[in-house]
């Protein structure tokens, strides 16, 4: 992050259903983070990660293999 914002992460299945919530609006200090996602409940597949800040959104592909 570039400056200090309020951070939300959902994962989405290829369809843009809503699979899960990673993070809800939680304030967050500029600089990098990280998180482990269990995906032990997900099959095999693309997801969509989408990352909101208050400066924007972004979408990433995740792919799963199992």
């Amino acid at each position: 992050l570039l400056e200090d914002s309020e951070v939300s992460i959902e994962i989405f299945d290829a369809t843009f259903k809503l699979v899960e919530v990673i993070q809800t609006k939680k304030r967050l200090n500029s600089g990098q983070h990280s998180y482990f996602m269990n995906l032990n409940n997900c099959s095999s597949g693309v997801y969509n990660v989408l990352i909101k800040t208050n400066e924007k959104i972004t979408q990433k592909k995740l792919i799963v293999i199992k």
